[in-house]
């Protein structure tokens, strides 16, 4: 169904026969740990499920949502994050939303 390639990235660096598609992450610091970091490393995991699903979607199933969620935590500090595909040329595109 898959190619080794496809299966490789579908796993997302996880190791066995039962994990693969993962569709949420939580990427948590030490109360001292910088906020940075734990965005950063959420993000490779985001941009690895996004990558995951799509693969899912072409080979398993064409109405499967291609929307990874995570969250990222440092301290008393949560943040939601989600990922999904960006049909325009243009790349990249953030939202922020006023609290």
């Amino acid at each position: 169904m898959m190619t080794f390639t496809e299966l490789l990235e579908a796993g997302c660096g996880a190791t066995g026969e039962n994990f693969c598609f993962p569709t949420f992450v939580v990427e948590r610091k030490s109360d001292c740990g910088p906020l940075y970091h734990a965005e950063n490393q959420l993000l490779g995991a985001l941009r690895c499920m996004l990558d995951a699903q799509k693969i899912a979607k072409i080979r398993v199933d064409n109405d499967l949502p291609v929307l990874p969620f995570g969250i990222a935590n440092v301290g008393n500090w949560v943040s939601f994050w989600a990922c999904w595909p960006n049909n325009s040329r243009e790349g990249v595109s953030s939202i922020a939303l006023p609290l």
